[in-house]
């Protein structure tokens, strides 16, 4: 399970392709997250893969051209990525619910990233009524559609038993609700018995990788390596965007992580990678719901196993995209720790990896000087004392807490500067 940093030219340009995150690499990592997303409540259990695979078959069955299918498929993955809370996303369960605002949340979000520009413009409106904006783009209408159809679903039922009841509700709306051109392509694809297995099928990704496929979903533009760091960055802003206690945590820890990285000698390439992995190594936490992030007292028991949760559940993400394999060790264990007694692998000594280890010094770090709503962050002195503390009592590797206390100034310069663009980004997010 170790990851061995090593200054392989070759594997670096093997982990990022001829295009990293990109055609199905890009397409399973966002399914990656929409996983995550609807891991916040049984009720939304793979609601995104579904509406995913109704819109893409809706998009074929209409023969859009390929570069509006896949924009299509990216905003289905992620069109209820707004809905920061786990309340604020059930309620759009009901079939007439409204908004609630998360599609504009989630069009600012998607808009960070050029390459989800065309796919946050469908977010943004797939709850208009085709009646009050019959001229929007068809893929709104389409992932409106979708979406709807799948809320109709009950996932205690087999999907093919309630075909009848859901073709016939979406088709009194035809006209009203939902554009009657995409209505008609999904009474054709309600014949088929197929279409509603496929929905209710437990390898729905797999047959989601074969709709969508894979000369599509391509990114278009920068160097490899830039996309890498964008992707990455918007998803720590998914993560840290749904509370003010964690807005700008991520960001800090990948700025440490980096300094630490070139520190301990890291080849330039490992080092941009620390900081890929510093922005994903909360990753797993779009699984818990952000009341538990904010509780003013102490954790219940049952609510920190479900905080301890994360890691694991960033590990098991990451380690779905095979190009993040490497780098899913150096997220995932940052609170694993050299004597044994972190959490949730146990893992310790040879068992981590360095990148691993430097990961689990940058976020102990970062949370121990970042400032947070209900406190501010620790004096030098005081943020040194802890640091030793842990190293001397083998919850901290002692190596990689000697490089950081020599060159303290730089390293909280470097997580200081980088927090502040994270708030910034932060306040701007919610001026709407």
């Amino acid at each position: 399970m170790a990851n061995n940093i090593s200054d392989d030219s070759e594997y670096f340009r093997g982990l990022l392709g001829a295009a990293p995150v990109q055609g199905a690499d890009l397409f399973q990592a966002v399914c990656c997250i929409s996983k995550a997303m609807d891991s916040l409540s049984p009720v939304l259990a793979n609601h995104h893969l579904r509406v995913c695979y109704i819109a893409a078959r809706i998009a074929l069955e209409l023969d859009l051209p390929q570069l509006e299918q896949e924009d299509i498929a990216l905003a289905a993955l992620l069109h209820d990525v707004g809905g920061l809370t786990r309340q604020s996303r059930i309620e759009t369960l009901e079939f007439d619910a409204p908004g609630n605002g998360h599609h504009e949340y989630g069009y600012k979000l998607l808009s960070m990233w050029d390459d989800l520009g065309r796919a946050a413009e469908l977010v943004r409106h797939h709850h208009v009524p085709y009646a009050r904006r019959p001229g929007q783009p068809m893929g709104c209408h389409i992932l409106h559609l979708a979406d709807r159809a799948d809320v109709l679903l009950d996932r205690k039922i087999y999907a093919l038993a309630q075909a009848g009841a859901v073709h016939d509700a979406i088709l009194r709306e035809s006209g009203a609700m939902f554009h009657p051109e995409a209505v008609k392509a999904f009474q054709a694809l309600s014949r088929q018995e197929s279409f509603w297995l496929d929905i209710g099928s437990p390898d729905l990704l797999s047959i989601l990788r074969m709709v969508c496929a894979q000369d599509t979903l391509r990114c278009r533009q920068g160097s490899e390596m830039d996309r890498l760091l964008d992707f990455s960055k918007l998803v720590t802003h998914i993560i840290d965007f749904r509370s003010r206690f964690t807005a700008t945590h991520s960001s800090g820890v990948a700025a440490t992580a980096m300094k630490l990285a070139q520190l301990a000698g890291f080849s330039a390439s490992d080092a941009q990678l620390m900081q890929v992995a510093g922005y994903l190594h909360d990753l797993g936490k779009i699984a818990v719901p952000v009341e538990l992030l904010e509780v003013p007292r102490p954790l219940t028991t049952e609510e920190m196993d479900r905080v301890r949760f994360h890691p694991y559940m960033t590990y098991r993400i990451l380690q779905t995209v095979p190009q993040l394999e490497r780098v899913s060790g150096w997220a995932a264990f940052h609170h694993e720790r050299p004597n044994g007694k972190g959490y949730p692998f146990h893992m310790a000594g040879q068992a981590l990896s360095d990148g691993a280890k430097v990961m689990a010094v940058a976020d102990v770090f970062t949370a121990i000087t970042e400032d947070r709503p209900y406190r501010a962050g620790m004096q030098p002195e005081k943020a040194e004392a802890v640091m030793k503390s842990m190293a001397d009592s083998g919850q901290l590797d002692g190596g990689h807490v000697e490089l950081l206390l020599g060159s303290y100034d730089q390293v909280n310069q470097a997580r200081y500067a980088e927090q502040i663009s994270a708030l910034n980004a932060y306040n701007d997010f919610y001026t709407l």
